[in-house]
């Protein structure tokens, strides 16, 4: 088993490489958030000023097959829409598509673990499993250390830029959950798309 899946993941980087170029690559998270009225409605602000809407994740090189798979789905679109739900209970911030993948090739063959990783499931870092109920991938952003809680998890990477918006999500989806009554999600992804990371974004340049 495990050659094949140092083949799978040779492979997925290869791809990458070919994709991206040699070195870093970031998921870039446009969102939609929506106001809520006075009437308990939400209503879009898209015509608004998009001030604290962008959300930056730096993939890791570690799980290359996690993270082929993932920007193989930002590609075809499969994020945009996509919903991000917290309960101010739990540790974890979820981003869920909407949307089913056109080529049904969102499938984590297998999970990606990276012994003794000084960030794995640390604050700020981003997970992605198959949701049990919709056998979609969902991404999860740890809002605390959850290496103890996550170690059998998939991580795929760590949030670059965008505290601001995160801190804003924080904030919106609170208004997720009514009492029992499930509401509208208060925060959507617009658009989501991967590019290189360059090297003064990584704080290698003077």
């Amino acid at each position: 088993i495990l050659p094949l899946q140092e083949a799978i993941q040779e492979e997925a980087r290869a791809n990458i490489v070919g994709e991206y170029g040699e070195g870093a690559v970031k998921l870039v998270l446009e969102l939609q958030f929506q106001d809520t009225d006075g009437d308990g409605s939400t209503t879009a602000t898209k015509d608004s000023p998009a001030l604290n809407t962008r959300l930056d994740i730096l993939l890791w090189t570690d799980t290359p097959h996690a993270v082929w798979t993932l920007l193989e789905q930002v590609d075809r679109h499969v994020w945009e829409g996509a919903k991000i739900h917290w309960s101010p209970d739990q540790p974890i911030l979820e981003l869920t598509p909407t949307r089913d993948d056109p080529l049904q090739r969102g499938k984590l063959e297998f999970a990606e673990i990276i012994p003794n990783h000084r960030h794995w499931h640390g604050a700020w870092t981003v997970g992605i499993r198959e949701d049990p109920e919709t056998a979609k991938l969902q991404l999860f952003m740890n809002l605390q250390d959850n290496a103890e809680f996550q170690e059998h998890e998939t991580c795929v990477g760590r949030v670059l830029a965008g505290f601001d918006t995160l801190q804003r999500v924080l904030s919106a989806t609170r208004q997720d959950v009514e009492g029992d009554q499930e509401v509208a999600p208060t925060v959507t992804i617009r658009q989501a798309s991967a590019m290189h990371v360059t090297k003064r974004e990584l704080g290698l340049t003077r």
